[in-house]
C-alpha cells in the first residue's frame, strides 16, 4: 500500500535557536517553497476527509501529500495563510 507524504508545520516565522531550540518555527518564504516543491513534485494534497477515506479503505491517490498545521498559532493566519 502506497502511503502519503505528511508535512507537519507548528509555526511560522523567524526565530532564533533560543527562542525556538527544537525548531519548530518555518520562515515564511521556506514554506513557501515547500509548498512550491510540492507542486513541482506532482504531489495530490489531500483534504483530510480524503486522508480518512483512504485510511479506512486502505489506499489513496498515487503521489498523495496530507499538509497539517498544528497548534492554532495565530502566525498561521498572519504568515502562512
Amino acid at each position: 500500500m502506497s502511503r502519503p507524504l505528511i508535512l507537519m508545520y507548528h509555526a511560522f516565522g523567524a526565530r532564533d535557536d533560543a527562542s525556538d531550540p527544537h525548531r519548530l518555527f518555518v520562515a515564511p518564504d521556506d514554506f513557501g517553497r515547500q509548498l512550491d516543491t510540492v507542486l513541482r513534485l506532482g504531489l495530490r494534497p489531500l483534504t483530510m476527509d480524503s486522508y480518512l477515506a483512504g485510511l479506512r479503505g486502505g489506499s489513496w491517490p498515487r503521489k498523495s501529500v496530507l499538509i497539517t498545521i498544528d497548534d492554532g498559532y495565530v502566525n498561521t493566519l498572519d504568515l502562512a495563510l
